[in-house]
């Protein structure tokens, strides 16, 4: 990870909302388009991508604990569809 990532996470675990306003800002585009290749849906993406960075501010304080913020954040967007698909086919 590079140091300036550390020190975002770092930034954003202690609260600061302009260091994840940074991070959000880097990734967020990236994680859409990735989301949306999996559920082939720009606004449920978009909303699933939304979802996971309000759990990274309201867990931040465990972000000093990651290696790879992109690796996180990737392992969270597939585990986020595949309990979206879950629940879709489970009311299908």
């Amino acid at each position: 990870m590079e140091k300036t990532e550390t020190h975002i996470l770092t930034e954003i675990a202690a609260g600061n909302k302009l260091a994840f306003e940074q991070l959000f800002f880097q990734y967020q585009p990236q994680l859409v388009a990735f989301l949306t290749g999996l559920t082939h849906d720009p606004e449920l993406s978009r909303d699933m991508a939304q979802e996971i960075f309000l759990s990274i501010w309201n867990e931040r304080k465990k972000l000093e604990q990651i290696k790879s913020i992109s690796a996180y954040l990737y392992h969270n967007s597939s585990l986020k569809f595949e309990i979206k698909a879950k629940q879709f086919y489970a009311a299908s």
